[in-house]
């Protein structure tokens, strides 16, 4: 089995008086043998950053799509049990820094998921980090 994968992230806009302050936009990109590996091919990629908020510097955002492709042989091994088809979807997540050690993330998706028996699903999700 192989799979190949690559991340990247390019700043379009960096603040001069704020050091790792930046705009940009990011990928993610994979493809592998599909088997045994469910997945064949995924591609993600956005828009993120740290907030421009006055006051707000610690504070990050990002937008993206996400692609997932699964292998033939992991659709025709569920197919009797469970349908899979591949997945696509929108993200959206702000994330506020309460504290330097303390971050409350809103996320939000609108995604086909994988399983057939489902279509579009709307996910909204808050997630709180204490760092230490």
């Amino acid at each position: 089995s192989w799979s190949l994968y690559t991340n990247g992230y390019q700043a379009l806009w960096s603040d001069p008086e704020v050091e790792g302050r930046t705009w940009g936009v990011f990928g993610q990109f994979g493809i592998s043998d599909g088997n045994p590996n469910p997945v064949a091919f995924v591609a993600n990629g956005g828009l993120g950053g740290r907030s421009m908020l006055s006051g707000r510097t610690l504070d990050t955002f990002g937008i993206g799509y996400f692609y997932v492709g699964l292998s033939n042989e992991f659709k025709t091994l569920t197919r009797p049990i469970f349908a899979q088809e591949d997945e696509r979807g929108v993200e959206l997540f702000y994330n506020f820094a309460v504290t330097p050690w303390c971050r409350l993330t809103y996320d939000f998706q609108v995604a086909n998921p994988s399983s057939v028996a489902y279509r579009t699903v709307v996910i909204n999700g808050l997630r709180l980090q204490v760092l230490f």
